[in-house]
């Protein structure tokens, strides 16, 4: 929770809400909106009455006072949370808060307890019991751990790492004051950017840029260098003490345990925690004595805190220190992020091992002495979490904070277990069965590795189709949790790949393991046995016709063998049981969606007249963002087809009407006709059509200036928000298509006409979806990437952005085939290469997690340091030699396959795997072509869960300088290797309510209504801190979006507080490198300098820059903006020289990008030219202006206002290079003149009092 500091703020950012002021398948964003503002008038009238609550709490015996402002809708429970984070009260975190001597209930909001703006709020101690003082105690060690806190329970090292306050340093404390406060918007405002520029010019190494270079991107900068994640010792130990646990008679004494501490003074004292506090009692290492020293001046303390403080002056000074240490970070990299999987950086530092006796008791201290708080029963929380009420905002803000809270907890869990069951620390229940078939209860958790131990996908493809569906399985289960669906509940579910293994994690449904089959009352059951069972629960079909509905399933007809026949909505596969508890579960929800019977019939089956390899599965479903865009896509073609048909009937009567009434006029009835058609005409266009549309603002841009183009897509958005408006109302319930999700699968069903009609319709259905994908989804995707409309950074944004289409990566050959055919081939050069390197790494994960199954763990640093060298290390070292652990199990024969591996058969291997699961035939030489070392080398660590040292690799052979200082004959040695991390996948439910806010206020301001819509997304924003917490992704998008907002409303203040939140969120839950947070600093850097604060602003850029290297390299499309924000601000600053190196790689980008021709091009040959005007290189200027002046006047002609424009430019350029030339040539006509002899002398002989003297001593000499 925050400080009092943050509460401020974030009281302040709700007051600016206040003040201020869908789903994606909604057809009517106004609708939704108003939805929205009728179903929050309740709580809005509340919060109008009363925006914030100024509170003060006074602490024990009356000593001080603290004032904290709050929202009335906060709980008590928050206020609590903050008083023990904040650095002033923090010794406190065993206590109650009371008002007017009534205690006030902790789950209560204020308001709810009629407290009210200017209350005082006494914090009342409270007696401790084991596990509040095991509480206390983990608070005062996680406060001396400092600001970057290693949990005992983390995976890997730095989880959740922030560079924010080093990247910012001093400067930020100094420039503070410039960025609070309104100004005009303006690049600098006066007297901030005079006042920058001269603290700049008058000391130049401030400037980040000074001694920059592109292309000098190592690992050894991974982590900043002014990084200090070492905190201030206040202790020299804090430990469990040796007399523990209590005896019996001191038990009900008021002893809970004891503790021993060892000060920085060498002073050690034996501390008794009881239900009164903590005191100092007579204990030695030899003696037990739990009794009191009395001889102290301070020797009991209701806080241990407070009661070190009194007895160790080392201890009262460095915890000062500390504090103020602390108190220097924004407040979110001290957080600890609980609602989501923290990021764990795939290259750290090497950190030396402290002796610390306190961090084995660790485990004591989080679980107590038997563990029992560690076991939850998950599937009853989570379960129990979903039927809380949901009946307005409030209840359902409170139950999606419970169900996010929650399934990050049992995805922290279910980690731990994975790790333990692939350790062999988890004892399998059925132990006497094959090892690949063993089956764990883990913590009240179930695991099972994704193999096909039963024989379910011998037909699929085995144990490749079983690793699929297990993917498909969380997918469905991600579906039908945002869908919500009373009656339904699935499991609590997480995927783990940890060593090459995939461990399946799920909840464990209440009396699965003692009940028989007959549990299962939905599906078809077939357990190998027995004879298998098929059914149909009339409630169970009931429920999931509801989401049938959503997800537009198809009601199908199944039989058995013997004839019975029941009908479904999901899959043969899926099936349904009854718990003990009474719930409906859904499971086995791989089938959610059909096959892809396209791609199963082309690519599934061996092909005499080709060498390509049959796909490995025939696991290759649709995915479901696909069947929404080709529902969508029907249901349009469906209204246009009945507007038409509308439209013709109306003119029909028309003309019958004419016919009976031929003495009518036309005035009579061309308006009632126009009427009509206008009633009738579709306001949208068919796909094709708006396929050609999107291709004819692709040729368009050919001859525009970028902002143009973001005119045209703003006008396209805002047309395809009045298609959707129209398609609208009883249409949609007229409207029927679903998918049979075992169309084209080999099922029983009834011989009878009706059902193979309906069979053919349902095959027909998805095929025609199959080829929707290839048809029509790929190729528009292509254009939008020629165009710019998407462009991704590294392969995860790339398969971000193809999912969200509904586009498998299986499709990447086939994109690339189709990129290859392109006329605009030149400008999806950087698709292409990030197609071939995701390719590369996802080849190149699937063989390295082979390897590393093979072999125990101890082999895994030096498999993936051989791996490693032969990919990317043999320009080096063209015969790296494997080797082996110094200790191994003495029966290990030590026959791995990674003994073998060479960077020849990698390099076959690799080839194997992307032609048999992309369809596609890697280049000759694609290793010196397309391979980006350090980008891939990031990509295969995040996707294995691999943690490097972060310190400089050599990939290239080395001169003789080098290799003295490095002795090394290969690019990675085992001891580079520090952490094998899993790699998680859980799913995670969505805050529909914020989602839908969030996506409303989006909509409305792309119509326009900015006021509307900048309230609905600081609401949106509000919903989101409450369901997700601050530390979350989904918050950060929020922040991000109203710091552009307040930007746009020119106030700076706001529009920074946002996007350091923003920006430090994305770090600590993305990655350091993510390009979230690329794309944080950068904005960040533009904001600051809009600001004044200039200096800071590049230090963020420089930042970003380097992350931005590393991630993808150069000539990136969106690269060229940065580097020109980047110049501009040099100019600025007037370092006019350091700017035009960035002017010029964005012309050399911007070039490469859109080709010699092209009017982007031009521009950047003309803010290139200025830039080296600026420079005073008044020739290269007037070179690079000629290439711009040819473009426009090739372009767009003679007459053009641009090539007269850039034509007076040139002209006035080469006029003020003719005048400076002349200048400096009587500057060098003078200095000759000043050098000859005498001339000095000559020109003023009475300045000279020397020369006299220098005469005699001339003619002495």
């Amino acid at each position: 929770m925050p400080s009092k500091k943050d509460s401020s703020k974030r009281a302040n950012a709700k007051a600016r809400r206040a003040a201020a002021g869908s789903n994606k398948r909604s057809k009517n964003a106004k609708s939704k909106q108003k939805e929205f503002l009728a179903s929050k008038d309740s709580s809005t009238e509340t919060e109008t009455e009363e925006l914030s609550v100024n509170l003060t709490i006074k602490l024990p015996s009356g000593k001080t006072k603290t004032d904290i402002i709050v929202s009335p809708n906060e709980l008590v429970q928050d206020i609590r949370q903050c008083i023990i984070e904040s650095l002033e009260t923090c010794e406190h975190t065993c206590f109650s808060l009371h008002h007017k001597g009534k205690r006030l209930n902790d789950y209560k909001e204020l308001q709810e307890e009629g407290i009210t703006s200017g209350n005082i709020l006494d914090l009342v101690e409270d007696p401790y019991s084991e596990r509040e003082a095991r509480i206390h105690v983990m608070h005062l060690r996680e406060l001396l751990a400092g600001p970057f806190k290693q949990e005992i329970t983390s995976v890997g090292a730095d989880p959740g790492l922030s560079f924010f306050t080093t990247v910012t340093d001093s400067i930020g404390s100094a420039n503070e004051a410039k960025g609070n406060g309104k100004t005009n918007g303006n690049a600098g405002g006066s007297t901030q950017a005079s006042s920058s520029k001269d603290s700049l010019e008058t000391n130049a190494p401030k400037n980040p840029f000074a001694n920059f270079e592109f292309g000098k991107v190592t690992l050894t900068d991974f982590v900043p260098n002014n990084f200090q994640k070492g905190h201030i010792r206040c202790l020299d130990s804090l430990f469990l003490s040796g007399w523990n646990p209590t005896p019996h008679e001191r038990r009900y004494r008021g002893d809970l345990f004891y503790l021993g501490v060892k000060t920085l003074g060498n002073q050690t004292f034996y501390i008794t925690a009881s239900v009164t506090g903590f005191f100092i009692n007579k204990s030695t290492d030899k003696v037990f004595d739990p009794s009191p020293r009395t001889d102290l001046e301070t020797y009991h303390a209701h806080s241990l805190i407070t009661l070190l403080r009194a007895n160790s002056p080392e201890f009262n000074q460095n915890f000062e220190t500390l504090q103020a240490y602390i108190a220097k970070h924004n407040v979110l990299e001290i957080l600890s992020v609980s609602t989501c999987l923290p990021s764990y950086p795939w290259a750290v530092k090497r950190n030396k091992q402290a002796y610390d006796l306190g961090r084995v008791t660790g485990v004591y201290l989080d679980f107590g002495v038997d563990g029992v708080e560690s076991i939850r029963d998950w599937n009853e929380e989570i379960q129990a979490q979903r039927e809380y009420p949901k009946n307005d905002i409030k209840d359902r803000v409170f139950r999606e904070r419970l169900l996010n809270k929650t399934q990050a907890d049992f995805a922290e869990s279910a980690i731990r277990g994975a790790i333990a069951v692939v350790n062999g620390n988890a004892a399998s229940f059925n132990p006497r069965d094959p090892e690949e078939e063993h089956m764990y209860i883990y913590n009240n958790i179930f695991f099972s590795k994704a193999l096909d131990t039963r024989g379910m996908f011998d037909k699929l493809g085995g144990d490749e189709a079983a690793y699929v569906a297990a993917n498909k399985d969380l997918e469905g289960i991600r579906t039908f949790s945002s869908l919500d669906i009373e009656g339904l509940y699935t499991l609590g579910s997480v995927i783990v790949d940890y060593k090459g293994i995939r461990v399946v994690c799920q909840s464990v449904v209440p009396g699965i393991f003692r009940r028989g089959d007959e549990s299962i009352v939905y599906g078809y059951f077939d357990n190998g046995q027995d004879e298998p069972r098929l059914s149909a629960e009339p409630k169970f079909h009931e429920a999931l016709k509801n989401a049938s509905r959503a997800l537009h399933l198809a009601e199908h007809s199944v039989s058995d063998k013997k004839g019975n026949t029941v009908k479904l909505y999901t899959s043969l596969e899926t099936k349904g049981l009854v718990g003990d508890d009474g719930r409906r579960y859904l499971f086995d929800l791989y089938r959610l969606n059909p096959v892809d019977i396209e791609f199963l019939e082309n690519e599934c089956k061996p092909k005499e007249d080709s060498s390509m390899p049959a796909y490995p599965h025939k696991m290759t479903l649709l995915r479901p963002e696909l069947m929404e865009v080709f529902w969508d896509h029907k249901l349009r073609l469906s209204f246009k087809e009945k507007s038409l048909e509308k439209l013709k009937n109306s003119e029909q009567e028309n003309q019958k009407k004419e016919a009976q009434s031929p003495t009518e006029t036309a005035t009579d009835t061309l308006p009632k006709g126009e009427e009509e058609a206008e009633k009738s005409e579709p306001k949208e266009c068919l796909p094709n059509e708006k396929e050609n549309q999107v291709k004819g603002a692709a040729s368009d841009k050919e001859n525009e200036i970028p902002n143009e183009t973001k005119q045209e897509e703003a006008a396209s958005s805002n047309e395809k928000q009045e298609e959707e408006r129209v398609i609208d109302g009883s249409e949609l319930n007229e409207f029927n298509l679903a998918f049979n999700a075992d169309a084209f699968t080999d099922y029983n069903r009834p011989e009878d006409d009706e059902v193979n009609a309906q069979v053919a319709s349902d095959e027909k259905n998805v095929r025609e979806v199959s080829k929707f994908l290839r048809e029509t989804i790929i190729p528009t995707l292509i254009v939008e990437f020629a165009t710019f409309n998407v462009s991704p950074m590294a392969g995860l944004s790339l398969t971000k952005i193809l999912h969200r289409r509904g586009i498998n990566m299986r499709y990447l050959g086939f994109i690339l085939e189709k990129i290859d055919q392109s006329d605009d081939k030149y400008r999806l050069e950087h698709i292409r290469h990030l197609c071939v390197h995701e390719m590369i790494i996802r080849a190149c994960k699937r063989i390295l997690r082979s390897l590393l199954r093979e072999a125990s763990m101890a082999y895994a640093p030096n498999i993936i340091s051989h791996f490693f060298n032969c990919l990317l290390g043999a320009k080096l070292n063209p015969n790296p030699q494997p080797t082996i652990p110094d200790v191994r199990p003495p029966n290990d024969a030590c026959e791995y396959s990674y003994l073998s591996l060479t960077p020849d058969l990698l390099d076959g291997k690799i080839r194997d795997e992307v032609m048999l699961r992309f369809r596609y035939a890697l280049a000759e030489g694609y290793v010196d072509s397309e391979i980006r070392v350090l980008p891939l080398l990031r990509e295969i660590c995040q996707r294995v869960g691999i943690q490097i040292a972060a310190q400089n690799y050599h990939f290239v052979k080395k001169s003789k300088k080098d290799l003295k200082k490095n002795k090394r004959t290969t690019t990675f040695i085992p001891e580079d290797i520090t952490n094998l991390l899993p790699v998680v996948k859980h799913a995670a439910p969505k805050c529909n309510f914020a989602e839908e806010t969030y996506e409303a206020g989006r909509l409305s301001i792309a119509q326009g209504d900015r006021k509307f819509g900048e309230e609905l997304l600081f609401q949106a924003t509000s919903l989101h801190e409450q369901s997700y917490g601050f530390l979350h992704p989904e918050t950060a998008k929020c922040y991000s979006a109203l710091a552009m907002c307040s930007y746009h409303n020119d106030d700076l203040a706001a529009t920074l507080d946002f996007q350091r939140k923003a920006t430090v969120i994305f770090e600590r839950t993305l990655g350091v490198d993510s390009a979230e947070a690329v794309h944080g600093y950068l904005y960040l850097g533009l904001f600051e300098h809009a600001a004044g604060n200039t200096e800071l602003g590049l230090r963020y850029m420089r930042h970003a820059l380097y992350y931005w290297e590393l991630i993808y390299g150069a000539r990136h499309p969106d690269e060229a903006t940065a580097l020109n924000n980047i110049g501009m601000m040099l100019q600025s600053i007037r370092y006019f020289e350091g700017s035009v190196k960035f002017f010029e790689r964005a012309k050399d980008t911007q070039q490469a990008v859109f080709g010699e021709d092209h009017l982007v091009t031009a521009e950047s040959y003309h803010t290139l030219a200025k830039a080296l005007s600026q420079a005073q290189d008044y020739k290269a200027a007037m070179n690079a202006e000629k290439f711009a002046y040819n473009i426009f006047k090739n372009q767009c002609g003679d007459n053009h206002i641009k090539t007269q424009e850039i034509d007076l430019y040139l002209k006035e350029m080469t006029k003020n290079a003719v005048e400076t030339a002349k200048k400096q040539r009587l500057l060098m006509e003078q200095a000759k003149v000043a050098s000859k002899p005498g001339a000095a002398v000559k020109s003023r002989p009475d300045l000279d009092n020397t020369s006299g003297s220098r005469k005699k001593s001339a003619s002495k000499k």
